[in-house]
């Protein structure tokens, strides 16, 4: 259940990208630009975390369109999902060596 929510986190994030044309992408980009930063160079995507960086000439990057607390939920998400197979397991083996 929480790996189908952290999944579910992951294409909510992900849909935010895919539904930006080009254009929308860059007016972004030169909108969230922090105050003194050169002229805008690229972006690029990164899915791991996921988000979309705008680089600036300087070398310097932020990240835009990707909602804050999407990447940190999935991070809590996944960590609860792997306690919680961890836990199955140590249980199940407890079961089984009581059993025999």
């Amino acid at each position: 259940m929480t790996t189908a929510a952290a999944l579910a986190l992951y294409l909510w994030g992900c849909f935010h990208l895919l539904f930006l044309e080009d254009q929308e992408l860059a007016e972004e980009c030169e909108r969230q630009r922090p105050e003194g930063t050169p002229t805008l160079i690229g972006r690029r995507g990164d899915f791991i975390p996921l988000r979309l960086v705008c680089e600036a000439s300087n070398g310097h990057d932020y990240s835009i369109v990707i909602p804050k607390y999407i990447n940190p939920s999935i991070a809590l998400l996944l960590l609860l999902a792997l306690a919680c197979a961890l836990t199955a397991a140590a249980l199940y083996r407890k079961q089984r060596t009581t059993t025999r």
